[in-house]
C-alpha cells in the first residue's frame, strides 16, 4: 500500500505521470544499445512491458523533494 497525504494526492498523480514518461524514454533508449536485447534485465528484454517499481519510486523521491522545499 502506498501511503500518500490526502491533500497531495494531485501532487502525487502528476508526479507519477512524469515519473512514468521518464522511465519509458529511459527503457527505450536502453533497448536501442547494442547490448539491450541480450541483457538479463527482464524489462528492458522484453517487449510491451514497462517495469512501474522505477516509476513508482521515482514519483515517491520527487514527492518528498518537492514536500521538503517547500
Amino acid at each position: 500500500m502506498l501511503f500518500v497525504p490526502p491533500g497531495t494526492h494531485s501532487l502525487f498523480s502528476l508526479l507519477l505521470s512524469l515519473s512514468l514518461l521518464v522511465t519509458l524514454v529511459a527503457v527505450l533508449a536502453l533497448r536501442r544499445l547494442p547490448q539491450g536485447p541480450q541483457t538479463r534485465l527482464m524489462g528492458i528484454r522484453a517487449k510491451g512491458v514497462l517495469p512501474l517499481g522505477p516509476a513508482i519510486a521515482l514519483a515517491g523521491l520527487g514527492h518528498l523533494v518537492v514536500l521538503g522545499t517547500s
